[in-house]
């Protein structure tokens, strides 16, 4: 706004028409407002309807000049924002970038290791089966081996009992039973 004031002091030395001059110099300043095409169609407007005298046409260029510098200054800032609005752009394209391929690597690392651990369930499955297998085998294996001692201790128990009653037979009770005259009597006690 600065610069404004001085195109007005400027206008104002020009001569006898510097009041309109100056309400001019404010028009313009609202012309300026927005580069648009707006702004372009209202400079043109303003340039068809300039004074003929020389203080006014003075005036004119004056107020002409300075709306160059002002819309240069405001194109040269319309610009430097226009870049730093770019760069954004450009580091927040970058970043995005970046993490959707983060998003796949992280991705692919997860089915990876799913389908590792798919994989490894599957072995554990299996692993699971086979020791359910042997020990179904070996618990009936274990099954068999008692059946046969149960069987064995029988065995023995009758034996033993076969064998007593031999020895009841044998050395017979000493009644003259049926042992004594059948079977010899067994060999000395010696001590």
């Amino acid at each position: 706004m600065m610069t404004m004031s001085a195109s007005n002091s400027d206008c104002q030395r020009v001569g006898k028409r510097g009041r309109d001059c100056d309400e001019n110099s404010h028009e313009n300043e609202t012309m300026v407002d927005a580069h648009t095409s707006v702004g372009v169609a209202k400079r043109q407007r303003y340039h068809e309807h300039t004074p003929s005298s020389a203080p006014e046409l003075l005036c004119s260029m004056v107020v002409n000049k300075r709306i160059a510098e002002i819309c240069a200054h405001y194109d040269s800032r319309i610009k430097e924002l226009m870049d730093d609005r770019n760069t954004e752009v450009a580091s927040k394209d970058a970043l995005i970038s970046q993490l959707r391929e983060e998003c796949s690597r992280v991705t692919q690392e997860g089915m990876r290791v799913s389908s590792s651990i798919a994989e490894e369930n599957r072995i554990l499955k299996k692993g699971v089966c086979i020791q359910e297998n042997k020990l179904r085998e070996t618990t009936a294996q274990n099954e068999q081996l008692r059946n046969g001692l149960h069987q064995a201790v029988d065995r023995i128990t009758q034996l033993e009992k076969d064998n007593a009653m031999l020895r009841g037979v044998i050395y017979g009770g000493g009644s003259g039973g049926m042992g004594s005259s059948q079977f010899p009597p067994g060999p000395p006690d010696v001590f």
